[in-house]
């Protein structure tokens, strides 16, 4: 029998699942999209904005992608199969999706890879736009100029735009958080 992998944090200790839900309004900052080219040699998308969960109150998200191989499922056979990353955008096999971010925005319904999301939510969030988004907290570690790093992000992993403006009067305490104490 395989040996299960442990994924291990940037901490160097076992990673948890901690889950956001959060129902708000976009904030964008200035410039909230980029696209440039990592020290390593390789492109990479940023995207940033915020959710207005409360009034005054703003919880930042980040999709941090490079140009990663996805997988693909079929539930039918309890299968997941690599799919690098140059055949992504044609890969079509029965019984088969690519694992993604579902993003359901002005009427369109996709599943994105991170790559694609990035650049996809620089064109279609926009300010004052109420949400529903399920996240995940994640931490990196990453080379800085003095030494490593430890960086938290909140990555979306859903997101959905909600049918009526969100109206922080009469829906305080929406959001929610889940997750696993280390201690």
């Amino acid at each position: 029998m395989a040996e299960k992998k442990v994924k291990v944090n940037a901490l160097g200790i076992e990673q948890n699942k901690v889950t956001v839900n959060l129902k708000g309004v976009i904030k964008l900052p200035k410039d909230p999209y980029e696209e440039s080219v990592g020290k390593s040699g390789k492109p990479f998308r940023k995207f940033r904005f915020g959710i207005e969960t409360e009034k005054d109150n703003v919880v930042q998200l980040e999709i941090f992608a490079m140009q990663n191989d996805a997988y693909a499922y079929s539930k039918a056979e309890g299968k997941t199969e690599k799919v690098p990353f140059n055949k992504i955008a044609t890969f079509k096999k029965d019984g088969y999706e690519i694992i993604g971010t579902r993003v359901k925005l002005n009427g369109e319904d996709k599943n994105l890879i991170s790559w694609d999301m990035a650049e996809y939510l620089s064109k279609t969030l926009t300010e004052g736009k109420s949400v529903f988004v399920n996240a995940e907290i994640e931490f990196r570690k990453y080379e800085g100029e003095n030494g490593v790093k430890i960086q938290k992000t909140i990555t979306p992993k859903a997101i959905f735009e909600s049918s009526k403006a969100i109206d922080f009067e009469t829906e305080l305490g929406q959001n929610v958080m889940n997750f696993d104490m280390i201690f």
